[in-house]
């Protein structure tokens, strides 16, 4: 017994590391996630969507310290942290946790914990506690693996439409309601400037969107030609400052 004891003494305590601590991160993301959604159908308790984020501020704040170390007093330091894309989507984490309750808003980060969680759980845990497996254990990681191999990338391509189509749109609403200040809508713009210059999915979802509006509203007899010709400045501003030199300039360094 002292010995059963002292083995799985040992294996706790090769968990402890900065990538636990990641993991744990995320799970408290997801956990929080899934109990927000439980309690909305009574009534909403707003710990879990601020703990849910609490989480994402936890396991990204490991991404950029295993990255980048220490902050340091260096400019190129700081230059390479404020070009990170981790450091942008936990900035907006922090933004949306001191905002109103959204689900839409904590729906991207509980998806891309889910599968950093299952990636861990069948990595580390599964090996590390369960190393002789049963037929229908390895049965199972092989299922779990084949569900991230599949649906991940999926995910990826909806979270980043979501944020191109879905989640701005809700932002104006919410400051026409007065449930949200014009500083988020300012913010999130920003991020979406970065997401374009940086990820070619987000880059894909705008051109998208630029054809579907094009096809509608350009050359249609029924849209006014005051409205076309707004659409036409709008969007061409939009493309401008999504290909500002500078931020492209400041990418390409970066990678």
């Amino acid at each position: 017994m002292p010995e059963a004891q002292a083995n799985k003494t040992s294996k706790f305590s090769s968990l402890m590391n900065l990538q636990y601590v990641w993991f744990m991160g995320h799970l408290t993301t997801v956990l929080c996630t899934v109990l927000y959604i439980f309690s909305a159908l009574y009534r909403p308790f707003m710990s879990f969507y601020k703990r849910a984020f609490m989480g994402v501020l936890l396991s990204y704040s490991i991404v950029l310290y295993k990255l980048y170390g220490a902050p340091k007093l260096n400019k190129m330091y700081w230059m390479r942290l404020t070009n990170d894309e981790n450091l942008q989507y936990m900035i907006l984490a922090f933004v949306w946790m001191t905002s109103p309750p959204f689900f839409v808003l904590l729906l991207p980060y509980a998806i891309f914990s889910l599968f950093h969680a299952l990636e861990y759980i069948i990595s580390v845990l599964l090996p590390l506690f369960v190393p002789n497996q049963t037929e229908s254990q390895k049965a199972l990681i092989i299922k779990i693996r084949n569900f991230i191999n599949t649906y991940q990338p999926i995910t990826v391509q909806f979270i980043a439409r979501l944020e191109v189509v879905g989640i701005l749109p809700l932002l104006i609403l919410m400051v026409l309601f007065r449930r949200a200040s014009f500083v988020q809508p300012f913010i999130f713009v920003q991020f979406l400037r970065f997401r374009y210059i940086s990820s070619p999915l987000v880059q894909r979802e705008f051109t998208s969107l630029r054809l579907t509006l094009d096809s509608k509203l350009l050359g249609n007899e029924k849209v006014p030609a005051f409205a076309q010709n707004a659409y036409v400045k709008i969007r061409d501003f939009v493309i401008k400052i999504g290909t500002d030199p500078n931020i492209a300039a400041q990418q390409q360094k970066k990678n």
